[in-house]
């Protein structure tokens, strides 16, 4: 992982395919929209390579796990999405890969809930800025 951004078909990729794991999981909004916020962060501030799959099916499921472990839904333990992504996704189920982006994840904790704060907030005052703009 590097401080460059990572290629725009990559982007995609990774976002469909979090999407999808995370229906398959059926994680709450709250930690989706962590776990989405997350990949975000991490596609625009670090390279991530393409190669092997394993890799990046690692790096959704370690976003899923940081974004409940940030949010406490004690819900999602380790195992359970690795059984279930390899079943109904195809992933490869390597809890070491998930492991060490997991670990890496918690390093970028405080720069990226302060992020997720900040943005978090502008979505919530344009939603509101809309929504008087309409009455209007």
């Amino acid at each position: 992982v590097g401080n460059l951004s990572t290629p725009k078909s990559l982007h995609v990729l990774l976002k469909c395919e979090l999407s999808k794991l995370i229906k398959v999981l059926k994680l709450p909004d709250n930690v989706r929209l962590l776990a989405e916020q997350l990949l975000e962060y991490l596609l625009k501030n670090h390279l991530i390579v393409r190669e092997p799959w394993g890799i990046l099916h690692g790096f959704n499921i370690a976003s899923c796990w940081r974004a409940a472990s940030l949010l406490k839904y004690n819900k999602l333990d380790h195992r359970d999405p690795l059984a279930l992504a390899a079943s109904c996704l195809n992933y490869e189920r390597n809890e070491e890969f998930a492991g060490v982006f997991y670990k890496k994840f918690a390093a970028l904790k405080e720069k990226v809930m302060c992020l997720v704060k900040t943005e978090t907030k502008w979505r919530m005052v344009n939603f509101h800025h809309r929504r008087a703009h309409l009455r209007t």
